[in-house]
């Protein structure tokens, strides 16, 4: 800064130094809790349901059911459908309490299950191509000009939606064909009050 050399390239490098450093620093706090939490994990119950639906992931579809965990809260649903593969990594986790659709940018190939925690009905509604799970790129992200648009290929991955009021909110849309629709394509594990680990 003193030499005035290059002063905005510089200050560019260092903000991006700072910010990398910050996100590796939550990386590792977030390792490290995820770690200590895996002792508290417990057995889950079995599910059939769950078999079910990944059962029609063993032959390729051009559309697939969306499973639902219904239920109250802490009951496990989340835990549950973070486990529902056997690797919690293979899960891509996203928060959908009030936004209008799934954030997927940083979805990688490795994942099996898309995780759409709290997801609403309506959400659903107007992500019927996505959540169908379709031979084909699907576009996100859309607007007037498209500027921030991207492109997803979600065929053969496994959606899951885990909610406190998934059956109450199909139950209260005004829309008779949407209601059907999303009982047609869903399938819906109500779990009420009993908690889902053993």
């Amino acid at each position: 800064m003193k030499c005035v050399s290059n002063l905005t390239g510089n200050l560019s490098n260092l903000l991006t130094v700072e910010s990398q450093q910050e996100k590796t620093f939550f990386e590792e706090k977030r390792r490290i809790v995820q770690e200590a939490l895996k002792g508290q994990i417990r057995e889950f119950k079995p599910q059939p349901l769950l078999k079910t639906f990944q059962d029609q992931y063993k032959v390729i579809r051009s559309r697939y059911k969306f499973f639902v965990a219904n239920g109250s809260s802490c009951t496990g649903k989340t835990v549950w459908a973070k486990h529902s593969t056997g690797n919690p990594d293979e899960v891509f986790y996203v928060n959908c309490a009030s936004c209008p659709e799934p954030d997927l940018r940083k979805l990688k190939a490795g994942h099996k299950v898309i995780l759409l925690d709290e997801a609403s009905p309506a959400m659903i509604l107007k992500q019927k191509l996505l959540i169908q799970a379709p031979p084909d790129f699907v576009s996100l992200g859309c607007s007037t000009t498209n500027c921030h648009a991207y492109q997803v290929f979600v065929s053969g991955i496994q959606f899951v939606i885990c909610s406190n009021k998934w059956i109450s909110e199909v139950e209260n849309l005004d829309c008779v064909e949407d209601r059907e629709w999303l009982k047609e394509n869903s399938i819906v594990l109500d779990v009420g009050d009993e908690p889902m680990f053993i």
